[in-house]
């Protein structure tokens, strides 16, 4: 997909930080006398290498006016993969030109083109036949695509990768008499109605009980009308507005790596309303608990204001807030009637629907029942 700015338009974050040489592409534009500019991105499946050498090929056909070459890890666990980056300003039969090449993935690339132009309607992919364009699919059904936030030192930025996802139907009997009939309702929301209810879903319950698994089952359950934004940092987007604000108003079909989300999405439904949006938070209940002020500033009244207050007007966004902190411990303001579309905890088993959990999965009755409430990590532990 490509699009057709003039040179006012107002820069993306990610296209200032991702582009060191745009201001002096910007510089050689208003040289040339053209008024316009066109861009073009697609992520191709050609390896990095490989694709090094066909911006060398290009380079030597053009005058290279200016290139730079870099190479950095990503900053967290989450996004540790190296990130190699080239950058090639040059004119050529094409005219003036800026490419952006960086790594998206071990055997992908993520391309992005900028031309000068004195056409209004010309795009810039014309250089993709260069590279041929191969999006990735989920490996499975079993996969969903999520994107993963982090803090970087450039900023925030984000990833995407495939999560392994069951089916509600798969994972229902992990969960206790109490949660399931709530969670059954919330996996099977087709798309909820825009200003009836809250958009806050939060879990409470001892570590091991299953929430990120539940979580993970959401994802695949939403999938076909709702992206997943899963925060890694959540202190550090709490306490930056700025953070919080990217995360927010960035592109449901579209990561920072270039991934778009085209395999789920039709381009007729791009032109109508944008996807909802799943923001995940997880571990994070001592952000939203009664001294959430003193530990995050005002982190706890944008989230709120996100859910039901002016911030979120507009916004297609939910958030699933996880945490093992007592309900008694969070904010009164995040636990009050009509907050959340599903508040819920999770519960160990009883000692008697543990010991029918794993006659369920095997273990013989004669094998010796449980004498105390387990957690599902727990049973799935005796299990083995």
């Amino acid at each position: 997909m490509y699009t057709n700015v003039d040179l006012g338009v107002e820069l993306s974050g990610q296209d200032i930080r991702g582009f060191s040489l745009l201001p002096s592409f910007i510089s050689y534009h208003l040289n040339t006398g053209h008024k316009h500019i066109a861009k073009d991105e697609w992520r191709s499946a050609m390896p990095y290498d490989e694709a090094e050498k066909m911006i060398d090929g290009i380079c030597d056909r053009s005058v290279v006016l200016e290139r730079q070459t870099q190479g950095h890890s990503k900053d967290t666990d989450d996004a540790s993969e190296d990130t190699r980056r080239i950058e090639a300003l040059m004119m050529g039969d094409d005219g003036l030109i800026l490419i952006g090449m960086n790594t998206a993935s071990k055997d992908h690339v993520h391309l992005t083109i900028w031309k000068s132009s004195d056409k209004y309607l010309e795009n810039a992919s014309f250089l993709r036949s260069y590279f041929p364009e191969k999006l990735p699919k989920p490996k499975g059904d079993d996969t969903v695509h999520t994107r993963f936030w982090y803090m970087s030192r450039h900023g925030p930025d984000s990833t995407v990768r495939d999560i392994e996802a069951p089916t509600w139907t798969d994972i229902r009997s992990n969960y206790t008499k109490k949660i399931s009939p709530l969670l059954s309702d919330l996996m099977e929301i087709k798309e909820p109605v825009e200003g009836a209810g809250g958009k806050l879903i939060l879990w409470d319950g001892d570590p091991g009980t299953g929430k990120t698994y539940a979580a993970r089952a959401l994802m695949r359950e939403w999938y076909n009308w709702c992206r997943t934004d899963y925060i890694t940092d959540p202190e550090q987007f709490f306490g930056d507005s700025a953070y919080m604000m990217e995360v927010l108003m960035a592109d449901p079909y579209q990561g920072s790596d270039g991934f778009r989300f085209d395999n789920v999405v039709t381009a007729e439904d791009e032109d109508n309303e944008k996807p909802w949006k799943l923001i995940v938070l997880e571990d994070a209940g001592e952000l939203i608990s009664v001294d959430a002020k003193m530990r995050s500033g005002q982190g706890l009244s944008r989230l709120l204001n996100v859910t039901d207050g002016l911030l979120g007007q507009g916004l297609r966004v939910m958030i699933l807030i996880t945490t093992n902190e007592e309900r008694s411990k969070l904010h009164e303001a995040v636990t009050r009637d009509g907050r959340c579309l599903m508040s819920g905890k999770f519960h160990s088993f009883t000692k008697e629907d543990a010991a029918s959990w794993l006659v369920d999965k095997g273990q013989a009755p004669e094998v010796e029942r449980p004498t105390k409430p387990m957690t599902l990590a727990e049973l799935y532990e005796r299990a083995k």
